[in-house]
Parts: C-alpha cells; sequence; structure tokens
C-alpha cells in the first residue's frame, strides 16, 4: 500500500513539473501600448518618433521567460535620454565582460546589501518574480520608453510589481542575495531588444548614445 502511495505521489509530482515547464515555454503575455525609442534620421535636428518592432517573444538559456528577442536585427540606433541614475551608490566589483570562462552581461555593486535599488530611468515593469529566475533570483526588469530595458538582481525582497509605472529614481528592491549569488550585492543589466549593452556606456552621463551591434551585444 505505501509503494502504491508512493508511486502515486511521484507521479503527480512529475505531472506539476511537466505543466510548469510549459508554462514557461509560453511567450511573455504582457506587451506596451505606449513603448516607444527614438530614431535619429538625418540631421541631429530631425528626429522621428518610431514605433518598435513588435516585442512578444522571448529568450533565455535555461529560463525562456525573462528576456525580449526579435526575429528582426537592428545593426545600430541612437538612443536619447535626459538623464540616467545610478541604480545604487556602491562600489562596482565586477565589470561587464568575460569572467570566469562566460560573459558577465552586466556589473556587480557590492557593498550595499540592504540599500534600495532605483529605477535608471522613467518606465514600467515588465518583470517582477521572487525565486532562482534562471540565477538573477529575485529579480526586477523594468521596461523604459526609450526603449532599454534595465535588470536589478539578487535582492532580497522586492518594492514593485509587474505594470507599476515607475519615474527614474524610485525604488526598485531591497538589495540581497538571492539566486546565483556568493554574496551580497546588485547585479545590473541594461539590454536593448534582448541584446546587453555595457552599462557603464548607458551611464556615461551624455544625451544619447549611437549603439551597434557587434556579436552577441551593443557597443559604441
Amino acid at each position: 500500500m505505501r509503494n502504491k502511495i508512493f508511486n502515486v505521489a511521484v507521479s503527480l509530482i512529475l505531472v506539476g513539473l511537466m505543466f510548469i515547464n510549459v508554462y514557461m515555454s509560453i511567450p511573455n503575455k504582457y506587451t506596451f501600448d505606449t513603448d516607444y525609442f527614438y530614431v535619429e534620421e538625418g540631421s541631429p535636428d530631425s528626429i522621428e518618433e518610431e514605433l518598435p518592432p513588435f516585442l512578444d517573444t522571448l529568450y533565455s538559456d535555461y529560463c525562456p521567460y525573462i528576456h525580449y528577442t526579435h526575429d528582426s536585427t537592428i545593426d545600430s540606433i541612437v538612443i536619447h535620454y535626459d538623464s540616467a541614475v545610478a541604480p545604487v551608490v556602491a562600489r562596482v566589483s565586477s565589470d561587464y565582460g568575460w569572467r570566469w570562462g562566460r560573459m558577465h552581461y552586466g556589473l556587480d555593486y557590492s557593498g550595499c546589501n540592504r540599500d534600495t535599488s532605483v529605477s535608471s530611468f522613467d518606465g514600467v515593469v515588465r518583470y517582477s518574480s521572487i525565486g532562482y529566475n534562471g540565477g538573477y533570483g529575485n529579480l526586477v526588469v523594468v521596461r523604459h520608453y526609450n526603449g532599454l530595458e534595465t535588470y536589478y538582481a539578487h535582492h532580497w525582497s522586492l518594492l514593485v510589481k509587474e505594470g507599476d509605472t515607475l519615474l527614474a529614481g524610485d525604488p526598485v528592491g531591497v538589495i540581497g542575495s538571492t539566486g546565483r549569488s556568493t554574496g551580497p550585492h546588485l547585479h545590473y543589466e541594461t539590454r536593448f531588444l534582448g541584446v546587453p549593452i555595457d552599462p557603464e556606456i548607458v551611464l556615461s552621463g551624455r544625451d544619447s548614445i549611437e549603439i551597434k551591434r557587434k556579436g552577441f551585444s551593443y557597443g559604441i
């Protein structure tokens, strides 16, 4: 009798895991009609506002529901913004680039345990989830009106939910050590159409940046 109960319990767990896997593979259902970015054409005095490509599909290694992707590639674009706010005032302990045999797609800010991370630009929270999240831990992704997205990972707790509207400098979460983390820190990424950009370029204090596709990243 005990063996039968054990077998039934194992079967139910396996079926549950199967349904979770199917759910995670479904493209993201959240899109925003107000998403836009600026495309500079011709002289600097001639700037047109255009709608972005339709963004409804997501990709990520082992975590297909976090990053935006699209079936067309934009080789270069000029992104405009009034200002950029650093996600936290702290020391950068790990830069963007290759690290330990794999690519590190963001900046790590250390010495900020239990501090509050803040949004770098005005935008809308596209993703806010507690859990492992492909190694990001408790993660918030903010979609900004200039086409960029910013990632805030490894929080102890989150202060926003999906669909919240944020201004630059608004609180995002309490910094901690969840997911794939060896100690309390904030992992911060900037992306355009799912393609990573070195955050130091975005936070450089310029009025605009022209990014160009370079392999799996954007650069200047």
